[in-house]
């Protein structure tokens, strides 16, 4: 059992258990052993007891380090914790209140795996990639690491340096709030809202934006900039066009049900007034847009195969066959039956109210 309860203590310092359960997992299975005979790893199980796992993520990430049996301390105790003001729980609504959480886990990572296409946990893996980690941190997990080098990355020392400056925080005895998870679009939404209604100028939206990224990066993008070219090119001297299309821009695939008509509509006619190419995706389509925009729309020929006949194929200048995604790899993501309502279901050539796969 992995357990940093006692790495709480004083003279202690924490550092994250997936590195210690990474570590244990990777020498159990590198152990020396007889021909014929299982390694230590087939011959035990790694349970982990701690109070990092913040949410469903962590969960499934522990599992595909190899974990497998996991105790959620701290989020099992943030259930059963009751509202400023409000009385203790009843060992009844304690009971429930656990169960549900439990219940919630368990629904979560069947639908992690299923976008995987995969529908037994033992089947899932270290199907994921690191983004920042020094190349032996990264050893670590074996798992495809991504913006790093020699000189660069989250490394080993650095690591030690942040457990020495969160131990005062550790073992304070004072109760402290859990930290606020940082969201961006409620920040721009009211502003880009008053840019949409031609309230106020796009620049001051691009300006605000740019310093909340820059003083809160949240993806990769926030973090690299481009290199400029010492003598670039004109605009005029730049074509990028592919048969009809004006590339490289392109609308992708997004299918009718997983949007709604008016952006559906809307997707479909900009890409025929500005030149370029979008895709209808895997929900076929509506039928008074068949054969609508010949030359700058696409249609999709996925596993599903919804809405998929002669006429839709013979409608326009290209079909995209989907062999997988990389948004929702696998089958797909989930239409539930109550949003397949009748113009869904004529599109995709399927029942109203059937469960179907977007």
């Amino acid at each position: 059992m992995i357990d940093d309860t006692r790495a709480l203590l004083p003279g202690r310092l924490w550092v994250e258990p997936a590195l210690t359960l990474a570590s244990v997992d990777r020498a159990l299975r590198r152990s020396p052993v007889a021909a014929g005979t299982p390694n230590l790893r087939r011959l035990l199980s790694l349970v982990v007891h701690s109070g990092a796992f913040r949410n469903l993520h962590d969960l499934i990430f522990y599992f595909a380090m190899g974990a497998d049996a996991m105790c959620p301390s701290l989020m099992i105790e943030s259930v059963l914790v009751p509202e400023k003001g409000a009385g203790a729980f009843s060992e009844e609504e304690c009971s429930a209140r656990i169960d549900r959480t439990v219940t919630s886990i368990h629904k979560g990572i069947e639908k992690i795996i299923s976008t995987m296409g995969i529908h037994e946990m033992r089947g899932y893996g270290r199907l994921m990639s690191s983004i920042g980690l020094s190349v032996e941190v990264s050893q670590l997990f074996t798992t495809p690491n991504f913006f790093t080098s020699e000189k660069s990355g989250l490394s080993w020392s650095r690591i030690q340096g942040e457990a020495r400056a969160r131990a005062p925080f550790f073992q304070s005895t004072k109760t402290d709030k859990p930290s606020r998870v940082f969201h961006l679009y409620p920040k721009v939404w009211k502003l880009a809202l008053d840019v949409a209604n031609s309230n106020e100028p796009y620049e001051k939206y691009q300006e605000k934006l740019s310093g909340i990224e820059a003083e809160n990066p949240i993806s990769i993008r926030h973090l690299l900039d481009l290199v400029p070219h010492g003598d670039p090119l004109s605009p005029e001297r730049v074509d990028v066009t592919v048969l009809n299309q004006a590339y490289p821009f392109v609308i992708s695939s997004m299918s009718f049900g997983s949007q709604g008509e008016v952006a559906y509509r809307a997707y479909a006619e900009a890409s025929e007034q500005l030149g370029i190419l979008s895709l209808n995706g895997e929900g076929g389509e509506i039928a008074d847009m068949i054969g609508k925009y010949p030359k700058s729309r696409g249609q999709q020929i996925a596993s599903g195969r919804f809405g998929v006949n002669i006429r839709l194929l013979n409608s326009s200048g290209l079909l995209e066959i989907k062999i997988g995604q990389g948004a929702k790899p696998g089958e797909g993501g989930h239409l539930p039956g109550r949003k397949v309502s009748p113009k869904i279901a004529r599109a995709r050539r399927a029942n109203q109210g059937v469960d179907l796969i977007s």
